[in-house]
C-alpha cells in the first residue's frame, strides 16, 4: 500500500517545488500575466459603477459587491476548470507559477542598483513599480523607494500566496492573489478609490496580515535578535502597522532610515520614519536586503514545506 502512495505523495512536493523554481529561473513578465486580464475587468467595471456623486456609503457597498465579482467569477472558472484535467497537481502547481511573484521585483531592484548614481535613469525604471510621484526623487529617494518597494511587493506577492498555498491549498492562495491584484488596481491612496476600495484593502490586509507576523518574526534571526524584535514594535506607526514592521526590521537589518514623506496624486503625505534618522542608505543597500531577502525566502520555503507536508500527510 505504501509502494502506491509514495510516488503521489513525491508529485505533491514536486510540483509546486517545480513551480517555485521556474518562476525564480523564468519569471512571467506583467505584459503577458493572465492577472492583468482582471486588473483590466476591474478598472472598467469600476469605471462603470464607482461614481463620484455617490456618497461614500455607497461607493464602499459598490467596491464591496464589485470585489466579489471580481474574485468569484475568476475563482469558480478555474475551480471548475479542474475537473476537466488529468493531472489536478500538476495543474495546481501551474496555477501557483502564475499566483507567486518575486524575481522580477528582484531583477528591477538589480537594474536600479546598476543605473544609480544617475538616479533620472533610475527613476524611469522604478516609476512603473510604485503608486507614487517618482519624479521629483534624488537618489537617496530612489534607493529608499526601492528598499520599501521590494520588501513589500515580495512579501505580498511572494510570501502570503505561498503561505495560503502551504496551510490551505491552491484555492485559497488564488483568493489571496485574486483579492490582491483587485486591492492594486483600487487602491485607496488614489482620491478616486479611497471610499471604493476600502472592501478590497481591508479583505486584502486581513489575509495577508498573519503571514506578514511570520516574516517579521523569522526575519528577526538575522543580524541582532534584540535589535531587531525592538524594531518591530515600532510598526505601528505605519499606517498598515504590519507593513510597517517589515519595514522597520528593514531598517534594523540596514542600520539607515526608512520610510518619510512622499506624494500621491500630487498631495503630500507623512508616513513614519524608521531606524536611525539622517542615516540614509546606499544604492550599495540595494544588493545587499536583496540577498538577505532571498536568504530570508530560503528559510521561508523551508517553514512552508514543512507546513504543506504535515498538511499533505493528513489527507
Amino acid at each position: 500500500m505504501f509502494d502506491s502512495l509514495e510516488p503521489g505523495i513525491g508529485l505533491l512536493f514536486l510540483f509546486p517545488l517545480a513551480a517555485i523554481v521556474l518562476e525564480m529561473v523564468l519569471p512571467l513578465g506583467w505584459s503577458w500575466h493572465p492577472l492583468q486580464g482582471l486588473q483590466i475587468f476591474a478598472q472598467r467595471l469600476s469605471d462603470k459603477v464607482n461614481r463620484p456623486d455617490n456618497g461614500p456609503r455607497q461607493q464602499r457597498i459598490a467596491g464591496g459587491a464589485g470585489l466579489f465579482v471580481c474574485v468569484a467569477l475568476p475563482w469558480t472558472c478555474l475551480w471548475v476548470l479542474q475537473e476537466l484535467v488529468l493531472e489536478p497537481e500538476l495543474y495546481h502547481a501551474v496555477l501557483l507559477y502564475f499566483l507567486i511573484s518575486a524575481r522580477p521585483t528582484l531583477n528591477s531592484v538589480h537594474q536600479i542598483s546598476q543605473q544609480l548614481p544617475d538616479h533620472r535613469q533610475a527613476r524611469l525604471t522604478l516609476g512603473p513599480l510604485l503608486l507614487r510621484d517618482t519624479s521629483k526623487l534624488t537618489e537617496v529617494g530612489v534607493v529608499k523607494a526601492s528598499l520599501e518597494m521590494l520588501i513589500l511587493r515580495c512579501a505580498y506577492g511572494w510570501f502570503v500566496p505561498l503561505f495560503w498555498f502551504a496551510v490551505l491549498g491552491i484555492w485559497a492562495a488564488l483568493a489571496y492573489s485574486l483579492v490582491y491584484c483587485v486591492q492594486q488596481q483600487w487602491n485607496t491612496k488614489h482620491l478616486q478609490y479611497q471610499q471604493f476600495g476600502k472592501a478590497a484593502m481591508w479583505s486584502q490586509r486581513t489575509l495577508a496580515w498573519p503571514v506578514l507576523q511570520v516574516i517579521a518574526l523569522l526575519g528577526c534571526i538575522y543580524g541582532s535578535f534584540r535589535q531587531n524584535l525592538r524594531a518591530l514594535k515600532t510598526g505601528f506607526r505605519w499606517p498598515y502597522p504590519a507593513s510597517g514592521q517589515l519595514l522597520a526590521l528593514q531598517a534594523s537589518w540596514l542600520n539607515c532610515e526608512i520610510g518619510g514623506p512622499r506624494f500621491y496624486d500630487s498631495t503630500r503625505h507623512d508616513f513614519a520614519k524608521f531606524g536611525p534618522l539622517g542615516v540614509t542608505p546606499t544604492a550599495k543597500q540595494l544588493s545587499f536586503f536583496s540577498l538577505r531577502l532571498q536568504l530570508l525566502g530560503l528559510t521561508y520555503l523551508v517553514l512552508m514545506g514543512t507546513i504543506y507536508g504535515m498538511r499533505i500527510a493528513l489527507l
